[in-house]
C-alpha cells in the first residue's frame, strides 16, 4: 500500500528501495523522507487517504503469527510492543488477530518520544516503563532501522528473518 501511495506522489522506488527507505520508520519520518524526494509538500488529504487505505487492508489481510498467541500467554515476564506505529495502527493490526488483549497498558508508539527508530528513544522508554534494565530485555525486530535502535539502547536484538534481516552483519 506505501509503495502505490509514494508513486501516486510521484516519487519511484523500487519495492526494494522502498523497504529499505521506509520499512521499521514513522509515518512523520516517512512522510519527511517523500517530501525530500518529491521537493515539495504532500497534496493535502493524501496523508489522509494513505491512512484509511492502510487501515482498511491491515484489517482485511493481518493475521497473527501461528502460534504468538500461546507463547505470549505463557510469558512470565514483562512484554511490549515498541512500534514505529502509532496507536490506532497497533489497534488494527492487534484487534484483526485477536491479540489486543494481551498488549492492554503495553503499546509503545513512536508517536511518544522526541525520535523514532532507529534512535534508541522509543526502546529506552519502552523499557522504562517496563522496569527493566536494557541489558535485561529482547527486542524481536523485521526491519534495519528496529534493530538500530534496539542496539543503540542496549538491547538484545533478535532479527526476524526477512530479505531485509537475511543478510545483516549483526555482530557489531
Amino acid at each position: 500500500v506505501f509503495g502505490s501511495f509514494i508513486r501516486s506522489l510521484g516519487v519511484h522506488l523500487t519495492d526494494a528501495e522502498t523497504r529499505e527507505q521506509f520499512l521499521g520508520r514513522s509515518l512523520a519520518d516517512c512522510m519527511a523522507i517523500v517530501e525530500r524526494f518529491r521537493g515539495t509538500p504532500a497534496p493535502p488529504g493524501s496523508l489522509e487517504r494513505y491512512m484509511a487505505d492502510r487501515d482498511r487492508v491491515l484489517r482485511e489481510r493481518v493475521e497473527p503469527v501461528v502460534g504468538i498467541r500461546e507463547v505470549l500467554e505463557t510469558l512470565t515476564i514483562p512484554f511490549c510492543i515498541a512500534s514505529s506505529g502509532g496507536h490506532d495502527k497497533m489497534r488494527i493490526t492487534l484487534g484483526a488477530t485477536k491479540l489486543m488483549p494481551l498488549f492492554e497498558g503495553r503499546l509503545f508508539s513512536a508517536t511518544e518520544v522526541p525520535r523514532a527508530k532507529p534512535a534508541p528513544d522509543l526502546y529506552r522508554a519502552s523499557v522504562d516503563a517496563l522496569g527493566v534494565a536494557p541489558g535485561e530485555a529482547v527486542a524481536f525486530e523485521d526491519a534495519p532501522n528496529g534493530i538500530a535502535a534496539a542496539k543503540a539502547a542496549g538491547l538484545w536484538c533478535v532479527a526476524v528473518p526477512n530479505a531485509l534481516t537475511r543478510d545483516l552483519d549483526l555482530s557489531q
